[in-house]
């Protein structure tokens, strides 16, 4: 994680969980007789899409909501911006001949669903977040051609305006491959939110860490201060 307990340089670990917005559909076409279960994320394969929410279930494996359910609207928003950025990240890998499609090179499955979550919601509660400026400006770049192309298509109004909330969310998403002071803050929040439940003595002793950093941090007003002059 880049954080460390200060009085021995104990490291603060994580298992990396798996990410994705769920969608449960139901209606006359789909989900008439079951709820449809589908889960948007890049897989390692790097297919970024829709895929079957297909769990194994096991207790450190557990579900845990880093956001209030969507409305039946953003839901839809949702669904459609991940179509989005779903073209954008295969037009990206198969132009750069990235291995495994992109996957872990543009970012894992939390980076992406995380897209659409800031997006939606203004910021996401994922972690970890490991995208890099080289490949987030070349997302803005691609949905920005993508914007072009739809902007004076008939029905495509929505798209367009969905593609401006994208490119903030992708130019303002937080990073977790350089934890600065500043930066501390988000990438405590966010590990914390991640790990609702210590399945291993491993992470209980990571979020036993982040706690004293945390709390150190504050005491020296060290956040506030920083903000203040970024």
């Amino acid at each position: 994680t880049g954080l460390e307990r200060y009085s021995d340089n104990r490291p603060v670990t994580f298992a990396a969980p798996h990410g994705g917005i769920d969608f449960y559909i139901t209606g006359p076409l789909i989900g008439a007789t079951n709820t449809c279960a589908m889960q948007f994320y890049v897989a390692f394969q790097g297919l970024c899409a829709f895929h079957s929410d297909q769990d194994i279930i096991m207790p450190y494996k557990k579900k845990a909501s880093l956001a209030k359910p969507y409305s039946t609207v953003k839901a839809v928003q949702a669904a459609r911006m991940a179509g989005l950025i779903s073209v954008a990240f295969s037009k990206i890998a198969t132009e750069m001949e990235l291995p495994f499609g992109g996957y872990g090179t543009m970012g894992m499955c939390n980076d992406i669903s995380g897209f659409v979550d800031f997006a939606i919601n203004g910021q996401t509660m994922a972690y970890p977040l490991i995208s890099t400026g080289r490949y987030l400006s070349h997302f803005i770049r691609c949905i920005t051609e993508l914007s072009g192309t739809l902007k004076d298509k008939v029905g495509m109004e929505y798209a367009v305006d969905d593609i401006q909330k994208l490119i903030h969310s992708i130019a303002n998403i937080s990073s977790d491959l350089h934890v600065s002071p500043s930066a501390a803050k988000s990438s405590i929040t966010r590990y914390k939110a991640s790990y609702p439940e210590a399945f291993f003595q491993e992470t209980a002793d990571s979020l036993q860490i982040l706690n004293e950093i945390a709390e150190m941090y504050e005491s020296l007003t060290v956040w506030s201060r920083v903000s203040r002059y970024l």
